[in-house]
């Protein structure tokens, strides 16, 4: 067959051989652009699981924040310190009423002993527990997940130390469901061919698997918190790594996983995606693309291929003299060749070459115009991205702010306030630049939202942050510290000159009138005060945590000598 085409007729031959390069060479890029949008889909595939895992990081971390915060407020109230067991159960139980995640509270002494329990644990002895042991040491403490023995149900216990005239009594603890962190996956996952959960240092699984039967989503079976996972991504991230790739999961099957330690608990988000059951349908519309653009590059080709074929079999002396006319500028210029088939066909086609380069000159020019409006259609659209990019920058500039502001009173919230005194306290050491705290809530706030409704009390928090902003300076940093309470930080101050300005703002409070739905509201405030300076920076006990405790209890001071006052006093960490 193929001595036939080589020895026929000319065009025959030379269109063959023109479209046996033609397909080789399109072959070739074909094979190169299938493999870059493999690579592509690779790539599109990481950076959408990477964003994924650090958005569910986020969210994870955010309940274990809001989970300690709670079990800290509730080791440092008034209650657990009375020491009277009925007053404590019924605090304990009607906090659990309001938290439906929390299975079961409890104190126990210094020696392990649960002395209140809300349910099953009294009775019991806890010594031996890690977060009792870290309590004990004046630490906050986050179990290892644990399957409670009573419930048969997974759990992690949060643990706070009991203070009791600055000494530890005894320890609270709570064992808080996880169900809510495996709703929070679920709602964050991808889709069906993809999978998200939670690991703890012992490489279990903390969250329920999609892979569990549909009947047992929300309750983790036994089998998930004894399944221990050896997966490249789970070791990495107990490792405190946080990365993309590709690595056989738990399941024994190739997937693309993203994954990522969290700060706040010694635990790993991990989300992975079936490589086969993702890549199979996109590999094959990559390939259909594929073939279809090179079908499209040949067919393309093949009307130019045959013009070549016609130009090429003209004989080379028949041509010179007509040629040079040509080359003259007489594009009307014709041949009468006469001659065999292929002599005659290879004539008429050189007599039509001048009226078709007339004709391709023409739509070269059409051509050129075209490309000129396209090229203002590109202009417009990459004014148009332009500006979509603004808009994306000035949506992000909003959700920080969301994500550091207080949604009531405007002001900054606890997690941004913690964030700036850190940030304090390592410029007082490093450049002796003091800093004071000024701790502050309303002095019987429960009875204006018992009198009036909590409608009116925002109305009443909304008006003091304003009172406070008009007088506090421009340095000072405004804080919602939680309910009432507010801070104030004041940069580069000492105690004395925060002690006068809290004297001021007292009476600046006591006199104002806050204008409300409910009427006119007077009320006062009680303040705590300290100052922070370069000098304590070395002196064993010295953190954030502690500042906060000593701020707090002169806040305390305050309200048991009578309210509507002010105490101040340097650190004391004796």
């Amino acid at each position: 067959m193929l001595n036939n085409i080589f020895q026929g007729r000319i065009r025959t031959t030379l269109l063959f051989g023109m479209l046996v390069i033609i397909a080789l060479s399109t072959s070739i890029g074909a094979m190169l652009y299938y493999n870059q949008l493999k690579d592509n889909l690779d790539d599109q595939t990481h950076v959408m699981l990477q964003a994924v895992v650090e958005k569910q990081a986020y969210f994870i971390e955010n309940w274990f924040w809001q989970k300690m915060t709670l079990i800290s407020t509730i080791s440092s109230s008034q209650q657990l310190k009375t020491g009277d067991e009925e007053l404590i159960k019924e605090y304990l139980k009607d906090i659990i009423y309001k938290n439906i995640d929390i299975q079961d509270m409890g104190v126990a002494d210094l020696q392990g002993n649960v002395q209140v329990a809300t349910s099953y644990h009294h009775g019991i002895n806890i010594k031996d527990r890690q977060y009792f042991k870290q309590a004990l040491e004046g630490k906050k403490g986050i179990s290892h997940l644990i399957y409670n023995r009573f419930s048969y149900t997974p759990v992690i216990v949060f643990a706070a130390p009991v203070y009791k005239e600055h000494q530890v009594s005894g320890v609270f603890f709570a064992s808080i469901s996880i169900d809510n962190i495996t709703k929070i996956m679920q709602n964050l996952n991808l889709g069906r061919h993809t999978e998200s959960y939670i690991v703890d240092s012992q490489r279990r699984m903390v969250s329920n698997s999609l892979h569990e039967d549909k009947n047992t989503i929300g309750t983790m079976s036994r089998n998930n918190f004894r399944l221990k996972i050896d997966s490249t991504g789970v070791k990495n991230a107990l490792m405190g790594i946080s990365g993309v790739g590709k690595y056989i999961n738990y399941r024994g099957v190739e997937v693309y996983g993203a994954y990522k330690p969290m700060n706040v608990t010694n635990m790993a988000v991990v989300i992975e995606q079936d490589v086969k059951a993702f890549m199979e349908p996109r590999e094959k519309q990559a390939l259909l693309s594929t073939i279809s653009i090179a079908g499209f590059i040949i067919l393309l080709f093949m009307p130019v291929l045959m013009l070549m074929s016609r130009r090429f079999a003209e004989p080379l002396e028949k041509l010179n003299a007509a040629a040079q006319d040509i080359r003259d500028g007489d594009l009307g210029v014709t041949v009468n060749i006469k001659g065999n088939k292929e002599v005659s066909q290879l004539a008429s086609s050189f007599n039509e070459m001048s009226l078709q380069i007339k004709r391709i000159n023409e739509q070269l020019n059409e051509s050129i115009n075209t490309l000129e409006e396209q090229k203002e259609e590109i202009e417009s659209q990459n004014e148009e991205l332009l500006a979509s990019e603004e808009e994306l920058q000035e949506t992000n500039k909003q959700l920080d702010q969301i994500a550091t502001t207080d949604y009531l009173t405007k002001v900054f919230n606890r997690r941004y306030l913690f964030e700036y005194i850190s940030s304090q306290i390592q410029l007082a050491c490093k450049r002796n630049m003091p800093f004071s705290l000024i701790l502050f809530d309303i002095d019987y706030f429960k009875r204006i939202n018992d009198q009036y409704g909590h409608h009116v009390g925002d109305q009443v928090l909304i008006g003091l942050t304003e009172v406070i902003f008009e007088n506090s300076g421009q340095d000072a940093l405004l804080a919602r510290f939680g309910g009432e309470e507010f801070v104030l930080v004041v940069p580069s101050s000492k105690l004395e000159y925060a002690k006068n300005l809290a004297e001021r703002l007292r009476l600046k409070i006591a006199n104002h009138i806050f204008k409300t739905d409910g009427g006119d509201i007077k009320l006062t405030v009680s303040f705590g005060v300290t100052s922070f300076s370069g000098e304590y920076c070395n002196i064993n006990g010295m953190d954030l945590d502690r500042l906060i405790t000593q701020v707090d209890d002169l806040l305390y001071r305050a309200k048991k000598e009578g309210r509507n006052r002010v105490v101040a006093e340097l650190p004391n960490y004796q």
